[in-house]
């Protein structure tokens, strides 16, 4: 009888480690999955964040070339009213150059080479404008 008794028990807490152990599996499932939520909420976060650095790079380099383009006109401006002819016209020139090869350089930059050269772009674009404007950036 004891060790019917014993059986018994026995098989009862065998059923009830069981039933532990299939909880404890389900609630691992629940983490498991949890973690993948989190982690594909993260990928999709980061992917964001790039878009919008691409996005704000996008704008800042066409603000620079908006500022040189404006440069360039009030200098043409100013030249005319001083009746500096020759001076309006290097100044003409130079900005059908930039309008002309801006969106070309811009474009082939943003989409061709990697991000690592948007750098090197900044700062040849400015020395350009320094050289060409004599602006201070």
């Amino acid at each position: 009888m004891q060790r019917s008794k014993q059986n018994r028990k026995l098989k009862a807490n065998m059923e009830s480690l069981r039933e532990d152990m299939a909880e404890i599996g389900e609630e691992q499932q629940r983490i498991k999955d949890g973690q993948t939520e989190i982690r594909r909420s993260f990928e999709e976060i980061e992917s964001q964040c790039d878009q919008l650095n691409k996005e704000t790079s996008l704008i800042l380099r066409q603000t620079l070339y908006n500022q040189q383009r404006l440069c360039l006109i009030f200098k043409i401006i100013k030249a005319r009213e001083d009746n500096d002819f020759s001076m309006a016209t290097e100044h003409t020139r130079l900005l059908r150059s930039a309008l002309s090869v801006s969106l070309f350089f811009f474009f082939y930059l943003l989409f061709l080479l990697p991000n690592s050269s948007f750098f090197y772009f900044d700062l040849v674009a400015r020395e350009l404008m320094k050289q060409n404007m004599g602006s201070n950036i």
